[in-house]
């Protein structure tokens, strides 16, 4: 009765009048509220016993309430972005929307909240599309400037965040600007350092660090951790670091096809996890700083470059006692373990297992030399034994005689290793060794910290007065040009005179520039370990030289030398190791080729392994899944997976399906 009687007649009347309450009060007039709640209710009640619940309430009341939402509101935010900044447009729309939510739940049904909430969208997001979504990265770049989470940029971008979220697909072409302008910026600050990286990894590193930190802050502040953002922030942080800026920033000099990050990375690592008369980092410090490494790890594409560098550094720290601490390089190993699996960090794992090894030899040696009385010549040892394999260690490049005060000390030790481990050779890595000399001739004693030929160079003058350089190449064994090089060094430091010119025919000895670090451990190279030994011993007293200053110092075979007697040098502690390692271009270049070498073995095994499994494959199926298999170590490009199966097929490995063209077999 009351709807037949009453509402039917009165509809469009109450209507009116329910509808000019909403709006006065939008309008922000104070109006009785219960004046539109009690008639609303009455209709929701009319539609509970009929076969359509709600209907009455929805024709009579909720779309024309939807309605004049759109009629209201489609003028006031057309004017309002007319007149005012998008940014503040997000907090405008924030705020009325917020307001409709909650005056809808006061007057009308539950049932209408989701129309309510849609209506609201199409008017203040779907209609002003663009503009909105033409102000994001505007709004990035000015948060990122400012370098905070709670700047008005910040907050202008989280709130149209929230309005954009709520339009299926608005996010697509602002995810795709956002991650070139990461790219663009990116870039551009990599190409601000110049060449400065080679000298000074930590910038490169730092200025990664510091550029992804700060999208970061985007991303799960103003983006509320968005998942899609997220992946558009990944994406575009392994574009920049596996992208060749236009300076080769990691050459040292020399152009490669690799992207430097790998290298700088394992650099950046070396000067954290290195040992500096700087102050070193705490504990707590240090695992951040290792923790952000793993950050740019997670994006490169060459971890086998990376792994390359690495190793060769870490061999380095640990050979030469440089390691800031164990639990430190244990700690990073473990990251590198978590981030690339077991297989990546095993001969790392192993360098560590050696180094204990090595300890408890030391101390087996020590105590067999004390209980037996052993006679190893009156020298201090340290010997590091290695796994050959495991180590980034080359073979010698020269013959060598070591000086016969070590004679005793490695003839017992080759001994008591081989009765330990029975079938083991032990091969001495020369290059790599370090020895303490004192000098007993002066009036003020130095500790001489040389290299092993520098040692046995040095030693000669225990049994002499003058030799020729040709008398020292004789007697120690080196070839030319690393005996030129090792007396060079010798005569630059004063401890040793030349004394008299040998003729017009001399060739003048230059110190190569390059070599500034000197390797300061021992080491040898074994078939299944390698032996490396420090030593001390003395020199006897020399015949004064006559000291006359040489520029520039030239030797050839008849130079004769001797040692000069008025040697000084403030420190008692004298390293004359530099100038004596590989050229860095060089030895960077040696790297490089072993990595394109190793490269090819696991691309040409990859292929073997698949191919055995399944006899005969496509070629395309083929390629995609070494691609797939190598992902985790390197980016292969597709021409250096086909050289790999030509070779494998002119080995004989693999053959051509005959009529089907891009097929192979595989050959038992």
């Amino acid at each position: 009765m009351w709807r037949d009687k009453v509402l039917a007649p009165l509809k469009d009347r109450l209507v009116y009048a329910i509808l000019e309450q909403v709006r006065k009060e939008r309008d922000g007039e104070a109006i009785e509220r219960e004046l539109v709640v009690k008639p609303i209710e009455s209709m929701v009640k009319l539609g509970l016993e009929r076969n359509k619940p709600l209907a009455v309430y929805s024709e009579t009341i909720e779309l024309p309430y939807i309605a004049a939402l759109h009629e209201y509101y489609a003028a006031e935010t057309t004017n309002f972005l007319a007149q005012n900044a998008v940014p503040d447009y997000y907090s405008h729309a924030e705020t009325r929307m917020a307001e409709e939510s909650a005056r809808a739940v006061l007057f009308l049904d539950t049932s209408s909240e989701p129309r309510v909430t849609a209506a609201l969208t199409d008017i203040f997001v779907t209609a002003h599309l663009p503009a909105l979504q033409g102000e994001v990265i505007p709004l990035v770049a000015a948060m990122v400037a400012d370098s905070s989470s709670e700047s008005h940029a910040a907050k202008a971008l989280a709130r149209g965040y929230a309005l954009l979220a709520r339009v299926p697909g608005a996010f697509d072409s602002v995810q795709d600007a956002l991650g070139a302008f990461v790219v663009e910026r990116g870039l551009a600050a990599l190409d601000k350092l110049g060449d400065e990286p080679a000298s000074n990894p930590r910038k490169y590193v730092e200025a990664l660090l510091e550029h992804y930190a700060a999208f970061r802050t985007v991303v799960d502040t103003a983006f509320a951790g968005s998942g899609q953002f997220s992946l558009v922030l990944d994406k575009a942080m392994r574009e920049i670091v596996n992208a060749k800026p236009k300076t080769n920033a990691g050459s040292s000099g020399g152009a490669s096809s690799l992207p430097p990050a790998a290298e700088l990375l394992a650099k950046y690592c070396d000067m954290v996890l290195r040992k500096s008369s700087k102050s070193q980092l705490e504990d707590a410090e240090l695992s951040k700083v290792l923790d952000s490494v793993m950050e740019v790890f997670q994006y490169l594409e060459d971890k086998d470059v990376f792994q390359k560098f690495y190793s060769q550094m870490l061999a380095k720290r640990l050979i030469q006692s440089l390691s800031v601490s164990d639990d430190a390089e244990s700690a990073m190993i473990s990251r590198l373990k978590k981030a690339a699996g077991y297989e990546y960090t095993s001969k790392l794992q192993k360098m560590f297992q050696d180094m204990t090894l090595s300890d408890e030899l030391n101390a087996s040696f020590a105590t067999a030399v004390e209980k037996t009385g052993m006679d190893i010549g009156g020298v201090a040892f340290s010997f590091k034994v290695l796994t050959k394999g495991s180590w980034p260690l080359s073979s010698p490049s020269t013959p060598f005689v070591q000086p016969p005060e070590l004679d005793k000390l490695i003839k017992r030790f080759e001994a008591f290793y081989k009765n330990q481990h029975s079938g083991r050779e032990l091969f001495w890595l020369p290059e790599l060794t370090k020895g303490e000399l004192r000098t007993a001739y002066l009036a003020k004693n130095h500790d001489l910290i040389v290299t092993n030929y520098q040692m046995a160079i040095l030693c000669l003058f225990n049994r002499g007065t003058v030799f020729s350089v040709a008398e020292i190449g004789k007697l120690v064994g080196l070839e030319s040009k690393v005996l030129m090089r090792n007396v060079a060094s010798l005569v630059k430091v004063k401890l040793l005179s030349l004394v008299a010119d040998a003729g017009d025919t001399a060739v003048s000895q230059a110190e190569p520039k390059a070599e500034a670090k000197a390797k300061t451990e021992a080491k040898t190279e074994a078939e299944t370990d390698d032996a490396a030994a420090s030593s001390s011993a003395k020199p006897s007293k020399g015949k004064k030289g006559k000291g006359k200053k040489r520029a520039p110092i030239k030797l050839n075979s008849s130079t004769k030398l001797e040692v000069n007697l008025n040697f000084s040098n403030k420190r008692i502690r004298v390293k004359v190791l530099s100038s004596l390692i590989r050229d860095s271009t060089e030895e960077r270049a040696a790297t490089v080729r072993g990595v394109s070498e190793e490269r090819m073995f696991f691309l040409q095994a990859a292929v073997v392994r698949l191919m055995k499994a399944r006899k005969k494959m496509a070629h395309s199926v083929l390629v995609g899944e070494v691609c797939e298999i190598a992902a985790a170590r390197f980016k292969p490009r597709v021409a250096l997976i086909k050289k790999a199966i030509e070779q494998l097929i002119d080995k004989g490995y693999l053959a051509r399906v005959q009529g089907e063209k891009g097929m192979y077999e595989y050959l038992a």
